[in-house]
């Protein structure tokens, strides 16, 4: 059947040689980092030696330990509609390390000096291997790619806090309820109290609909809102009758998160750098605000 083929599929997918070496966040980028894979570029061929060594070499049943650790890894990950994942692919590592030890240990079964030599030119390129990554991890995630990490969600929440006595109610894009959990040190069964939850999850995978004051699963930026309601989106656009009250950035310095009101009137002020005015209105709303006694913090099609 087609569930079979597609699982069948997305196995095989964590086997990707550039999965497992190159770029483990070619599907799916969150939790990964830039230009590496699963394991290091230099184990691949010691990866190689390691399986051929143990086909060849090694008896009894102690030589399908690592066989089964990584090929039986990704089974349940492939069970899961959507790309490869870095982290379901955990499991297979502890086989896959165990063969690439295997190989390392066939080149460096020799006479004692060239076993010195062989294993001195393994640790200049692991640690040339690591140098690499340590850049990628450190800069490259953090400065060029930094969309998947969670970056500035810690300060959207320490920049609510200090904000959410001058507004009614604060309206966050997307499903981003944890980090205010997380971050505010909310107890469970606070957190149990103070929220009301959707019958369905919503379509960015959230059941909550508010916690106390903080109403979440907004379906992107709005054109038009409630006065005296704090919004928060994700980017560089500022609503046409939005009034900016505070921006958070990514590393590099581009706009990553945008806190603002509406006020009622397309906005004259000049915006901070990167950033710019949206042209999209909604007619329904002609100075971009909603009525008070409107349903929703944010237009709804009907």
């Amino acid at each position: 059947s087609s569930l079979v083929l597609g699982a069948a599929e997305r196995y095989l997918e964590y086997f990707d040689p550039k999965f497992l070496f190159v770029e483990a966040g070619a599907g799916a980028n969150r939790h990964t980092t830039p230009g590496t894979g699963l394991l290091y570029l230099i184990e691949a061929p010691l990866f190689l030696i390691g399986l051929i060594f143990l086909g060849k070499r090694i008896g009894g049943n102690e030589k399908y330990v690592p066989l089964v650790v990584a090929f039986a890894g990704p089974v349940a990950a492939a069970s899961i509609v959507g790309p490869v994942s870095i982290t379901r692919a955990v499991v297979m590592v502890y086989g896959m390390s165990l063969l690439v030890a295997l190989g390392i240990y066939v080149l460096i079964l020799k006479k004692e000096r060239e076993s010195k030599l062989m294993l001195g030119i393994i640790a200049v390129l692991y640690f040339a291997n690591f140098l690499y990554f340590a850049h990628q991890y450190t800069v490259q995630k953090v400065y060029h790619n930094p969309w998947y990490s969670d970056v500035g969600l810690k300060e959207m929440v320490m920049e609510v806090k200090q904000l959410e006595l001058g507004y009614s109610a604060i309206v966050i894009e997307g499903g981003h309820y944890i980090p205010f959990i997380f971050y505010n040190r909310e107890l469970p069964q606070d957190f149990l109290i103070g929220s009301k939850f959707n019958e369905v999850a919503q379509a960015n995978g959230a059941k909550i609909k508010n916690f106390n004051k903080l109403f979440f699963n907004m379906p992107g930026c709005p054109t038009a809102g409630k006065r005296n309601v704090l919004y928060i989106c994700f980017g560089y656009k500022v609503p046409k009758y939005g009034k900016l009250v505070s921006v958070i950035r990514y590393k590099d310095n581009q706009p990553a998160i945008i806190l603002f009101e509406f006020i009622g009137e397309a906005s004259s002020v000049k915006l901070p750098e990167r950033l710019e005015y949206s042209n999209e209105v909604d007619k329904r709303f002609p100075d971009g605000v909603l009525p008070a006694n409107y349903a929703n913090y944010w237009p709804v099609e009907k």
